[in-house]
Formats: structure tokens, sequence, C-alpha cells
């Protein structure tokens, strides 16, 4: 089975004839966001389709396995998992569940914007606008427009009761986790020390021995299904870098980190052009990096790929791709589009999002500036060693500053004020907000266009050189 597939037909797996909330079918479904995806690009309201996604049974252990916590943060709690349904439909897959207790009511879940009898704008609760958005990246992997982007299988939703009930063996198998921890892996929030709750359908009040509980109504938890990889981009980086720092030798590193720098501004650029699309949150635990061995891309076992050709505008990139990286990006809780129709979360349409830097505006160099800054947390102690040892590296390093920040800095030519320069671009304070998030308007807004043709070392103008063997074209 093809990726494309994937988008265009709903998971379905019969469990058994009692199961309850699907009109006339025995069947568990798992949503692709197909229907929703519909209802969108048919610029037609989303709001009737809440309640079939409300009417659908928990899975068993036997649909999905919930193995380990990996992490938690404001918005859910990720777990490594396996799925033996999964298995049988698509064949061995790594995936991870990102689970969330969110709030389903009837009305005011994605607010319809119209113009002209069409919706403009759907202003969507959070959690709904990141499943639509991972949808759509995920349609940019499956068109083959970009291979750095997550197969999302799908997500569900089910009572909050019978979700915990569902979970509970799984939980209780997983040894790795205290009895504490358990309780959290359960509900997939954190149990504070004082024996109260957050974020669930029940709040608690004083100690344990003394519960007083509280019923929110219509709150549900969703599951969303995500292809798993092996490390973040922060992570890499700051491995890697210390083992080069040990050897003294950063040229290897300095070598693929330029391609997976590559490879994150053409997603910046893709998401750009396809649904003028800002991540807002592209740090480097949001770009993921996945070691290539069995992963295939349009029908092509990436394992036999050894160079990558991408086009942007009317340039061709040829990418060597001999140490089977690439890079992935992911989280898009904080994710807006801005092209038609606008697909907005409701954090950033509340005024309240000015408070941690996040504006109801399309900006094409947000993306890039926010991902370079943290990019250079990492890098900075090291980056002179960098420099000295890698000329490829320099070079483009050199290029990309200056195309983001309106620069003119030459190592070669000036090497002591081009690193100053630099280091003071990296932590000017009037870059960003107090959070590190890039303010919207700096003195020079840049694009992923111009951000790119820093990579001129790997533009290609013989087109013969595409079609050799062992190279794949990956955008159109």
């Amino acid at each position: 089975m093809t990726e494309k597939t994937l988008v265009l037909e709903p998971l379905l797996e019969k469990e058994s004839k009692n199961i309850t909330g699907i009109p006339t079918k025995d069947y568990m479904l798992i949503f692709n966001a197909k229907k929703i995806l519909d209802n969108v690009q048919l610029r037609q309201s989303i709001v009737p389709l809440i309640n079939t996604f409300t009417n659908v049974s928990c899975p068993t252990t036997t649909i999905i396995n919930i193995e380990k916590e990996l992490g938690s943060g404001k918005y859910g709690v990720v777990y490594k998992a396996s799925s033996k349904f999964l298995k049988k439909h698509f064949g061995n897959v790594s995936i991870v569940i990102k689970k969330q207790i969110v709030n389903i009511p009837k009305r005011h879940i994605c607010a319809d914007l119209f113009e002209n009898n069409k919706i403009k704008m759907y202003d969507c609760k959070d959690w709904l606008s990141e499943i639509i958005i991972y949808t759509l990246t995920f349609k940019l992997l499956a068109d083959c427009l970009s291979p750095n982007f997550l197969i999302f299988y799908g997500f569900y939703t089910c009572d909050i009761d019978k979700s915990n009930a569902n979970n509970d063996n799984s939980a209780k198998s997983n040894s790795s986790h205290n009895s504490n921890a358990k309780s959290s892996v359960n509900h997939g929030i954190h149990t504070k020390s004082n024996g109260t709750r957050s974020n669930s359908t029940s709040v608690y009040y004083g100690a344990r021995t003394k519960q007083k509980k509280k019923t929110v109504k219509n709150q549900y938890v969703v599951y969303s299904i995500i292809q798993a990889v092996d490390m973040t981009l922060g992570e890499y980086l700051s491995n890697n870098i210390e083992i080069a720092s040990i050897k003294n030798s950063y040229s290897n590193f300095c070598r693929i980190l330029s391609i997976l720098l590559f490879q994150v501004f053409h997603s910046i650029y893709v998401m750009q052009k396809y649904y003028k699309m800002v991540h807002n949150d592209l740090h480097m635990n949001n770009i993921l990096v996945s070691f290539i061995t069995t992963e295939k891309y349009c029908n092509h076992n990436l394992s036999n790929v050894d160079y990558l050709v991408y086009k942007v505008e009317n340039k061709i990139y040829r990418i060597p791709f001999h140490d089977k990286i690439l890079a992935k990006i992911t989280d898009f809780g904080y994710s807006a589009t801005y092209g038609d129709p606008q697909i907005v979360p409701h954090i950033i349409t509340k005024k309240k999002s000015l408070s941690i830097g996040l504006y109801d505006e399309f900006s094409a160099n947000r993306d890039i500036l926010f991902m370079f800054s943290t990019m250079m947390r990492i890098l900075l102690p090291h980056i002179e060693s960098m420099i000295k040892q890698s000329e490829q590296f320099t070079k483009i390093f050199e290029k990309i500053i200056n195309a983001t920040f309106n620069m003119k800095i030459n190592f070669e030519k000036d090497y002591e004020n081009s690193l100053i320069q630099m280091e003071e671009l990296t932590i000017n304070p009037n870059w960003y907000m107090s959070n590190k998030r890039p303010v919207l308007h700096t003195p020079y807004m840049t694009n992923p266009v111009l951000v790119l043709q820093s990579f001129d070392i790997f533009e290609v103008t013989d087109k013969n050189l595409i079609f050799e063997k062992n190279t794949l074209v990956v955008s159109k």
C-alpha cells in the first residue's frame, strides 16, 4: 500500500459485535482526517463532523498498545506504541501516540468565518487545528512534494473513562513505571504532590483520602497516531558536536549539518508555497532526525538512493544522501495557514497569544529566525572550530546569515569582525520576544527561497544529473 492511499481511505478494523456507538457497523474507526480535509478543501463547515468523532468507541490494546511514556508537555503526553492493526495494513511501522484530553462541545469547536458564502477562515480549537495541519503536511509527503514530513496515520477520540479502562492493562504491563507514574500514563496528565489534578474529567481537592469530584462535561481523549523516528535534531546536534569536539574533527559533522539545514529550509519553503503556513514553534526539538533503513518515498526505497533532487522555483539542488539521514518537521500545535482557506488555532486568534510571541499574520521569516536562533545556542561554543575546519560549511553558513539578516559577513576576508557580528546577531535580544520567539517585523524580511540560495554549492545546471542512477527527485 502506498503512502498516498493513507490519505484517501479511513481505516476500519472489525472488533466485535458488542461495540456500540457506531450506527449499523461493528467497526473501530481510526479517522485519518479525510472528511475534515474534504470539507476544508470545499470551504465547508467541519462542525457537523464532531458528533461522528465523539461517537467512536475506544480501541482495545489489540488495536493500539501503549508501551511507555516518551515525554509530556502542556498540550499532551507522547507515548511509544505498537499496533498489530497498523502492521496488518502497512507492514512494520514504528508509531508514537500523542494523547490529549480535550473539550468537545457541540458548538464553538471551530468557528467558521465566511466571505462570499464560503468559509475564509477556520478558527479551531488547538488540538483540532493541529490534526488538520498534520494531515496537510502528510499530504505534502504523500503527493511527492517533500520527504521531510511525517506519516500521519490518523486519530481517534473516545470517552475519557473508557479510554482509561482500556489503557490500564497496557500501562500495568510496563514495568519501567512506578505506581505514581502509572497514574500519569493512564490519564495523560501529571499528578501533583498535594494530590490535586489538572486537565482531567475530574478535579480533586485535598489529600487522596478525601477526594471531592467535580465532573466536567464533554471531555474526551484524542489520540493522534504519528510515524516514529529516531531522535530530535537538538539531540543529534548535541551528541555529535560533543564527539566532534573530543576528536577535534568537525568536518564530517559540518557536512551532515549542511544537508540537514537544506532539508529544513526546503520544508519551510514547501509549507509556505502550498499552504502559506507558519509553523510558529520550529525549535530543535520540533525537528526530528530519521535514519533511513526501510522507509519508502513515493514507491522508491530511500535506502537505495545516494542523491535527493529538490526543485526550488527555477533552480535544482542535488543533495548528497549517502548518510541516509532525513530531517522531519513535527508538532503543529501553534501552526497556522494563511492561504485559502485559513486554518488558525484559537491560541493565536485570541489576544493572549501576543504574550508568547504568536501573531495572527503570515510571516515568511519567522520560522527561519526561530530555527536559526535555537540552533545557534547549541553551535555557538563550537562555531569557530567549525568555520576553521570546514570550508564548505563556512561558505554556506555565512550566506545563510547574510540572507537571513541582510548582512555582508565574510569570514575569509574579515574573520574577527565577521565572528563578532555573527555572535551579536544570534544573541541580540532585539530580534526576539522575552521567550526568544522572533518578533513579527524585523529590519529585514527574508524568505526561504533567498536562504536556500545559500546552498548554491549543491545547485546543478546539467539536468541529466537528475536522471543518474541512485538519484531521486523528491520535489516538484
